[in-house]
């Protein structure tokens, strides 16, 4: 339901301000009003209001991750063509297919796009920060050398 913020003032005239969960903003101003509130302002509110810190927009951030989920797409579609060749499911045979999925290569790069897009998911729910950020950074780039090191 959404939050609504007023400013009003009771029968003896003092100020009074708070917030209230309602439907709607006439519900809102009707409930105020059986309280015996005068309604001076009243609107939906804001992140600031509500105490939460909106997170900067980073172009570079979000074109890199619109990549990187279409590059996953495709490192699953080599996946499970390669797969189903390899079972001779399919009436054909790639060798460039069943070269990439046989791929060591291709099979960190997927874990590396997948922990890259876990993380920054991750950074953009945990509230942004540098150091956040920096940390997150490194686990991402020790995450894929170990999976590389450990296939």
């Amino acid at each position: 339901m959404p939050l609504f913020f007023y400013r009003a003032r009771d029968n003896k005239n003092s100020p009074r301000e708070g917030t209230i969960d309602v439907l709607s903003l006439q519900q809102a101003r009707d409930l105020l009003k059986t309280k015996g509130l005068f309604v001076e302002e009243i609107h939906q509110t804001t992140l600031e209001e509500q105490g939460i810190e909106k997170a900067p927009y980073l172009p570079l951030i979000a074109t890199l991750r619109l990549y990187a989920g279409w590059l996953l797409a495709w490192y699953g579609l080599i996946f499970a063509i390669g797969a189903y060749q390899h079972r001779a499911v399919l009436p054909f045979r790639s060798e460039l297919i069943a070269g990439l999925a046989s791929s060591t290569v291709v099979l960190v790069s997927a874990f590396g796009v997948f922990l890259f897009l876990m993380l920054s998911s991750l950074y953009k729910n945990i509230h942004v920060g540098l150091l956040k950020g920096i940390g997150l950074t490194f686990v991402w780039i020790l995450g894929t050398i170990w999976f590389a090191v450990n296939i």
